[in-house]
């Protein structure tokens, strides 16, 4: 089990982790000075300009706004790194004697787990959190998955990677700091006849509601629905 470093055999279980491994294979031997870095699960936040590709954060958020239940693995355990610090420290990185690197912040939780992490950092109520993120315990049952990979090689050169906890609170600090600049605030509302949860988008100094999803009008018609239909089935009886 993992975390693993540069040194130890590698095996792959698809076509996908095959393919990188003959990658690696030709790299090295077409090439004397290449550097080869090994990368966990990278996350970050979109900003102008800028798009994030999917990761924890970004699927754990999208479940959240959209108050879509989403399965996450039990059954495995990564490296999650904030790519922020790759990016800071890369030109550190291109200036190293050729070899293998390996570039991952340190995580102890399963997928499952840092997905519960990731939405109680973002605000999320232990309510929402329960109905939102969900555990998906059939993925990889038939064997544990560890893809975590070991830093220290790098971390002995004076490169370092933060813990998932570290970078999950810069992340959010990040994002409530933009939040900020845009003077606004996001709010999570339960409405508890319909047993579901509401994200607003709130002026700071205004209190009005800039955004909202669901919209307020439709959880309106949508719980009157329910009204309707309960004193319809009530007369029948």
């Amino acid at each position: 089990c993992g975390p693993f470093k540069e040194d130890e055999p590698l095996s792959a279980v698809t076509v996908y982790g095959q393919n990188k491994i003959e990658c690696e294979e030709l790299i090295q031997k077409q090439l004397d000075d290449a550097i080869i870095l090994r990368f966990t699960w990278m996350m970050g936040l979109s900003y102008p300009g800028i798009k994030a590709s999917p990761s924890i954060i970004k699927n754990v958020m999208n479940a959240l706004i959209s108050h879509t239940p989403t399965l996450f693995t039990v059954n495995e355990k990564r490296g999650m790194t904030y790519a922020k610090h790759l990016a800071t420290q890369f030109d550190k990185i291109t200036k190293l004697e050729p070899g293998i690197y390996h570039v991952a912040s340190k995580n102890t939780m399963t997928t499952y787990e840092s997905a519960k992490y990731v939405a109680k950092a973002l605000g999320a109520s232990d309510e929402l959190i329960e109905e939102i993120i969900l555990p998906n315990n059939e993925r990889y049952q038939d064997r544990f998955r560890d893809y975590r990979l070991d830093s220290e090689k790098l971390e002995s050169l004076g490169i370092h990677f933060a813990t998932f906890e570290e970078d999950v609170k810069e992340i959010s600090q990040a994002l409530s700091e933009f939040m900020s600049k845009l003077n606004t605030n996001l709010e999570f509302d339960y409405y508890e006849k319909l047993g579901r949860f509401a994200v607003k988008m709130i002026d700071k100094q205004t209190k009005e509601v800039i955004k909202e999803f669901p919209p307020e009008k439709i959880l309106e018609a949508m719980e009157k629905t329910r009204e309707w239909i309960g004193l319809i089935l009530d007369k029948k009886a």
